[in-house]
């Protein structure tokens, strides 16, 4: 019995041991993405004063650094392409477990997608699983059922054949990061876009239950830790959706702090200013983040 004994402790010596060695892989796999914000955010380096939240449009529409200039407060980008509301809320609280609370939140509202569910909107368990190394981050895999109960112990249960890489993936134009976290188009446009002006019938019944406590959430966190929540409305090449403008309405607190694009500037119905239908190149990004600041600058 003595024998067998020893010979348990000693297997699982072994396995720890070489456990051990795997978690090198996991310390690659967090610390050579192009994309640090997630881990900078866990790391408590995230202590800024003004957060912009948002997907695709939030990160390529703000200009982050100009948003600094003109308020005199220190401003960073969060936004990721491809992300939903259920995900900036993650964001956001994570931000607050880890950083002191910012003095504003600008959240980025997807006009007409922002509680539907789309193929192009979603939770970014990716960026979860690039810092999987991170016990807090780890636990919330296991609560997803993304990870086994088993990797709260050793490293072997966050691995993936992903991890096993030490080529760094080259960073497509799309996704190259600014200094203050921004992913500005360059001024290129499509010259035979057209702008849409026909109105979308806005269904409350399609709305998804998460996405819309979600966004009830955030509203919350920022009540409860006295930040300044601003909601922004980029401009899209298509009119503006009113109906959907209109429920928005219904969930929100303190409608003083939305700002909608200037729907009669001309300047966003022409399609040198966008890249695409959703988002703004470089020159539309100037023009509205620079009247974005200016609403700002009012009710902070």
């Amino acid at each position: 019995m003595k024998r067998f004994l020893t010979h348990i402790f000693l297997f699982a010596l072994l396995l720890f041991l070489v456990d051990k060695l795997f978690c090198v892989l996991l310390y690659n796999t967090a610390h050579t993405q192009d994309d640090q914000r997630l881990l900078n955010i866990l790391d408590g380096q995230m202590q800024k004063d003004i957060i912009i939240l948002g997907s695709s449009r939030g990160a390529h529409d703000f200009i982050a650094k100009t948003i600094e200039e003109k308020t005199g407060q220190s401003t960073y980008n969060l936004s990721y392409r491809g992300s939903d509301v259920t995900f900036h809320h993650f964001i956001l609280q994570t931000l607050l477990n880890f950083n002191k609370a910012p003095k504003t939140v600008v959240l980025t509202i997807d006009q007409t997608y922002q509680f539907v569910d789309t193929k192009t909107l979603n939770f970014r368990y990716d960026k979860l699983f690039a810092v999987k190394k991170n016990n807090y981050i780890n636990s919330i895999l296991i609560e997803e059922n993304k990870h086994s109960y088993f990797s709260k112990f050793l490293c072997l249960g966050r691995l993936n054949k992903n991890d096993f890489s030490f080529t760094k993936q080259p960073v497509k134009p799309i996704n190259k990061l600014s200094s203050h976290g921004s992913k500005i188009f360059v001024a290129s446009y499509d010259a035979t876009m057209e702008f849409n002006s026909k109105l979308t019938n806005y269904k409350i019944e399609a709305e998804n239950y998460n996405k819309v406590e979600a966004f009830k959430a955030i509203q919350q966190l920022c009540k409860a830790n006295s930040i300044n929540l601003v909601y922004a409305f980029p401009p899209s090449f298509e009119a503006f959706d009113q109906q959907f403008y209109t429920r928005f309405l219904d969930l929100v607190e303190q409608p003083e702090s939305i700002f909608v694009y200037d729907t009669l500037n001309q300047d966003f119905k022409l399609n040198k200013y966008f890249i695409d239908k959703s988002h703004l190149n470089q020159n539309g990004a100037r023009i509205f983040t620079n009247s974005f600041c200016e609403f700002l600058i009012k009710v902070n």
